[in-house]
C-alpha cells in the first residue's frame, strides 16, 4: 500500500515538532543546572575579596543576589511552562492533522501523477 505524499510530510513535520519540544525541555534542565552550579564559585578568592571572609560555597557573606540570578530562575519557569505548552498543544494539533488527513485522503486511489 502506497503512503500518500502529504501523509509522509505530516509525519516528518510532527517528528521535527517533537524534537523541538525535547530541546525546549533540555534547555530548562540546563538552566536549572547552571543556577545550581553558579553559587559553587562563591568561595573563590575574588569573591571573598569583594564580599568578605564569611563568603563560602552557597554563602554570599556581605553580598546579595540581585536581579540577574532572579531573572535566570524566572527563565527556568518560563522554559518549563513553554515546553509543557508546546508538548500539549503539539499533541492536540497532531490529532487534528490526522483527522484532516483521513478526510483529505478518503478518495485517494493511488500515487499522484503529474
Amino acid at each position: 500500500e502506497d503512503i500518500p505524499e502529504s501523509s509522509a510530510s505530516v509525519d516528518s513535520f510532527l517528528t521535527v515538532r517533537a524534537d523541538r519540544d525535547c530541546r525546549e525541555s533540555d534547555s530548562a534542565v540546563c538552566l536549572v543546572l547552571g543556577c545550581m552550579v553558579f553559587p559553587d564559585g562563591w568561595d573563590s578568592e575574588a569573591v571573598r575579596h569583594m564580599c568578605g571572609d564569611k563568603t563560602g560555597k552557597y554563602i554570599l557573606g556581605n553580598c546579595s543576589v540581585r536581579w540577574a540570578y532572579i531573572l535566570a530562575i524566572i527563565g527556568i519557569l518560563d522554559a518549563l511552562i513553554l515546553s509543557f505548552l508546546a508538548f500539549v498543544l503539539g499533541n492536540r494539533q497532531n490529532e487534528l492533522l490526522q483527522e484532516d488527513l483521513k478526510v483529505e485522503n478518503k478518495d485517494f486511489t493511488g500515487p499522484a501523477r503529474i
